[in-house]
C-alpha cells in the first residue's frame, strides 16, 4: 500500500501563426502551431509492504519528468457559390517526446531487502499526415454533404534497449443529409465507414469501421421557448498507437504501467436527449439532459499479478454502460441578480479482471451573478467529482471562485480568486494490493488573478464564410497518463 503526497510543476506553451486571404468566393488559409508541453511531478511519503501477518513501513520517493513538443501545419482552400460549398485541406505534424521516471523505497533494517531504486526511460518521435475533402449542396429538399479523409500516423518508440515503430493509416468516407421543416423541425443523418490498416509492432491488421449518426431538433412555434434535441451515434473505436506499445513505466519495484499490443477495435453507441424551456424574455430557463452510452468489449484499465509484479494495463472487457443526467437553470428574481444552480448524476457499470463495478455519484454547484451597470460580480462553487477508469478512481476536490469585472470604455478591469486542488487522490486495488496517491496543489488553494483587457479593431470588418474543415488531429505523442508529468490545472 502506498500513501504519498505529490507536487506538480508544468506548463503549456502554444505558438501559432496564421495567414488567411479572401478573394471573392475563394478562401485560402495557412497555419502553423507549435506546442511545448513540459511536466514534472515529485512524490514522497510512506510505503507499507505486507508479507503474511507482518507489515513493514518505509519511506518512498518518486520523480516523473516528461516533455512533448510538436509542430503542426495546415493548408486549406475553400470555395462557396450560392448554397454549394467545397473545401480541401492538407495537414502535417511532427513531434518529439520523452518520459523519465524514477522511484525509490528505503526500508529499515532488518527489512532492507525490500529497498529498491529503479529508473525507466521512454523516447518517442512522432509523425502524422492527413488530407480532407468536403462538399455540401442542396438536394432532395435538404442539403447533401460528402466527406473523404485520409490519415496516417507513426511513432518510433525507444525504451530499455528496444525500438518499435507502430503506425496506422485510415480512409474515411461519409455521406449525410439534413432537412429543415418550416423552422420547427430539423433532421440530420449520416452514414460513413473507415478502413484502418494498423501495425502494432508485432503484426498488421485491417479494420472495417462503419459509423451511423443522426440527430433531430424540435422547436415548435406553438410552445414558445421550448426546444428538444435527440442525438444518436454508433461507431467503432480503435486503440491509439501509444496504448499498443509494450513500453513500461515503474511506479515501484513491483508495480508497473504498460500498454497492450493485443487491443482491438470495439463498438460504442451513445444516445442523448436535451430539453430546454425558456419561461420569459428575461432569461429564466431550465435545461434537462440525459445520455446513455454502451460499449461492447471496450478497453478498460485493469490491475493484475504477473509473477511477483503488479501490472496496470488495458484489456478488452465484456461491456461498459454509462448513464448521465444533468439539470441546470437560470433564475432572475431581480434584473440585477441571476441564480444559476445545477445538479448532475452519473452511474457506470463495468467489469475488470478481478472486480465488478457499479459506481454512482451526485455532483452539484452553481453560480450567483450580480450586475450593476458596468460592474459584474460572480460567485461560483462546484462539489467534488469522481472519475472511474477501470480499477482506478480519481477524486477531484471541490472548487470555489469569485470574479469581479468593471468595464470602462474599451477597457475591462477585473480580479479573480480560485480555490481548488485540495485532497485530490488517485486509488486502485486488487486483492492483496492497494495503491493510493494523495495530491495537494498548494499553489491553487488561493489563486489570485488580476485582469486588464483593452479592446480595439483596425480597418473595416467584413463578413465571410469561415473554414468548413478542422485542422488535423496532430501527432500521437506516445505518452499516456501514467508516464506523463501533469500540469497543475
Amino acid at each position: 500500500m502506498y500513501d504519498t503526497k505529490r507536487r506538480y510543476e508544468g506548463a503549456m506553451h502554444n505558438i501559432s501563426a496564421e495567414y488567411q486571404r479572401y478573394q471573392g468566393n475563394h478562401l485560402f488559409n495557412v497555419s502553423v502551431v507549435g506546442v511545448i508541453n513540459p511536466g514534472e511531478q515529485n512524490s514522497s511519503g510512506t510505503s507499507l509492504l505486507t508479507e503474511g501477518t507482518q507489515t513493514y513501513t518505509g519511506t518512498s520517493q518518486s520523480h516523473l519528468k516528461s516533455r512533448a513538443n510538436s509542430i503542426n501545419t495546415s493548408i486549406y482552400y475553400g470555395l462557396t457559390k450560392g448554397q454549394t460549398s467545397f473545401a480541401v485541406s492538407a495537414n502535417g505534424a511532427i513531434g518529439k517526446s520523452y518520459s523519465d521516471a524514477w522511484s525509490k523505497v528505503v526500508m529499515p533494517e532488518p527489512y532492507s531487502q525490500y529497498s529498491y531504486d529503479n529508473n525507466s526511460r521512454l523516447d518517442n518521435r512522432s509523425y502524422a499526415f492527413s488530407t480532407r475533402g468536403y462538399v455540401t449542396t442542396p438536394w432532395l429538399g435538404g442539403h447533401f454533404t460528402g466527406a473523404l479523409n485520409y490519415n496516417y500516423s507513426q511513432i518510433k518508440q525507444e525504451y530499455s534497449g528496444n525500438t518499435v515503430t507502430p503506425h496506422k493509416q485510415s480512409v474515411f468516407l461519409c455521406t449525410a443529409m439534413s432537412w429543415n421543416f418550416n423552422n420547427e423541425f430539423f433532421f440530420f443523418e449520416s452514414l460513413g465507414a473507415s478502413v484502418f490498416s494498423e501495425y502494432n509492432g508485432i503484426q498488421t491488421r485491417t479494420i472495417f469501421a462503419p459509423q451511423l449518426n443522426f440527430s433531430a431538433n424540435w422547436w415548435p412555434k406553438s410552445i414558445k421557448g421550448f426546444n428538444s434535441r435527440l442525438d444518436f451515434v454508433a461507431s467503432k473505436q480503435t486503440p491509439s498507437l501509444s496504448s499498443l506499445s509494450e513500453s513500461y513505466t515503474y511506479k515501484d519495484n513491483w508495480f508497473i504501467f504498460t500498454g497492450n499490443p493485443e487491443l482491438k477495435d470495439y463498438w460504442n453507441s451513445k444516445g442523448s436527449l436535451l430539453t430546454s424551456y425558456r419561461f420569459d424574455d428575461y432569461g429564466n430557463r431550465i435545461i434537462v439532459s440525459y445520455s446513455l452510452s454502451y460499449s461492447d468489449n471496450p478497453f478498460i484499465n485493469t490491475l493484475e499479478y504477473d509473477n511477483e509484479m503488479v501490472v496496470a494495463k488495458q484489456y478488452e472487457m465484456s461491456y461498459r454502460c454509462y448513464h448521465y443526467l444533468y439539470i441546470s437553470g437560470s433564475w432572475f428574481p431581480f434584473k440585477w441578480l441571476e441564480l444559476a444552480p445545477y445538479i448532475e448524476y452519473d452511474a457506470v457499470r463495468y467489469s475488470t479482471l478481478s472486480h465488478r463495478y457499479n459506481h454512482k455519484h451526485f455532483r452539484f454547484g452553481g453560480s450567483v451573478i450580480l450586475r450593476h451597470k458596468a460592474l459584474t460580480l460572480t460567485l461560483a462553487a462546484n462539489s467534488s467529482g469522481r472519475v472511474w477508469a477501470g480499477d482506478f478512481t480519481d477524486r477531484h476536490s471541490a472548487q470555489y471562485a469569485a470574479v469581479v469585472q468593471y468595464k470602462w470604455r474599451n477597457w475591462a478591469f477585473g480580479a479573480q480568486w480560485h480555490y481548488n486542488g485540495h485532497n485530490d487522490y488517485e486509488s486502485g486495488s486488487i486483492p492483496g494490493f492497494n495503491y493510493i496517491v494523495n495530491s495537494e496543489y498548494t499553489k491553487l488553494h488561493n489563486l489570485v488573478q488580476l485582469d486588464a483587457i483593452y479592446y480595439f479593431s483596425i480597418g473595416r470588418s467584413r463578413k465571410h464564410a469561415g473554414k468548413m474543415l478542422s485542422d488535423g488531429e496532430g501527432v500521437d505523442s506516445g505518452l499516456n497518463s501514467y508516464n506523463k508529468g501533469k500540469v497543475s490545472e
